[in-house]
């Protein structure tokens, strides 16, 4: 609808039904929208397509395999494993969002105080960050080429701020030898290759989910003796029998304020 192509992750029962094996090892695929999709659609009155074909591309990852799905079919254009090449470097946009916020602007909140204020002042930021980001991968297409991210950002901003003022009035000649000049300078400091970065994902514990141990806890250590400690020699006026220890709990509850007792708390859980 926006004209915008996906590269997204799949899970192993949302690879559709195969329809084309393709040359570099990846396959088209078709996916039907289910009912409640529809349903939802057609209240909101959106109209969808009856399929949908898109590109499966597998992958090893640690020891498992991962697939990939992308709207971009064309094999020769688009080859798979620059696509998963792609795909492991999706984690940079939070260096994006640095750039922009910390290099670009204060590091703070936007300053406007109106809806179309804070829509300009964004637009700037993201005109700004793509002009240096344009200069950044010109510089580095320079022989010999190399990757746009070893370019420092902050040195880019650095040479453009210092520059613009110089070529106000220019003529075209000196602006594009200044333009030559400035982006050998952005290249005569070179940050070392970045490292691939991986994080596992995680099943995320629900808010207000109990502690399992605490529930173990409980189980674990009813009122009584517990048969691995009876031998244990213990101080004077100490005793494990289940008469003593009910003592003891009836003591701290006549000292303790009432909230501090039920499920969870410290007495539920001692020996």
């Amino acid at each position: 609808m926006a004209g915008a192509d996906l590269l997204v992750r799949l899970q192993s029962n949302h690879l559709g039904t195969a329809q084309e094996a393709l040359p570099d090892g990846s396959y088209l695929s078709m996916a039907r929208s289910g009912k409640e999709v529809r349903l939802r659609a057609a209240r909101e009155g959106r109209t969808l397509p009856r399929h949908v074909i898109y590109r499966v591309i597998t992958f090893a990852k640690d020891d498992k395999i991962a697939y990939l799905g992308t709207t971009l079919l064309d094999p020769d254009q688009y080859p798979a494993a620059e696509l998963v090449a792609l795909y492991r470097e999706r984690w940079e946009i939070e260096l994006a969002f640095d750039e922009i916020k910390n290099h670009l602007g204060s590091g703070g909140p936007i300053r406007s105080r109106t809806p179309e204020g804070v829509r300009q002042e964004l637009w700037a930021y993201l005109a700004v960050h793509q002009a240096i980001r344009q200069f950044a991968h010109t510089a580095a297409l320079a022989r010999p080429a190399l990757d746009a991210d070893r370019v420092s950002y902050l040195r880019c901003v650095r040479i453009i701020r210092r520059s613009i003022p110089s070529q106000l009035g220019s003529s075209t000649t000196r602006l594009t030898r200044s333009y030559t000049e400035a982006g050998r300078e952005a290249r005569s400091r070179i940050l070392p290759a970045r490292r691939s970065r991986d994080c596992p994902r995680a099943i995320k514990k629900p808010a207000g989910a109990e502690d399992p141990r605490q529930t173990r806890h409980r189980a674990a250590w009813p009122l009584g003796p517990q048969p691995d400690r009876e031998a244990e020699e213990l101080p004077p006026g100490r005793t494990t029998s289940t008469e003593g220890i009910a003592s003891r709990v009836t003591t701290l509850r006549t000292r303790s304020s009432p909230r501090r007792w039920g499920p969870g708390s410290w007495v539920w859980g001692c020996r």
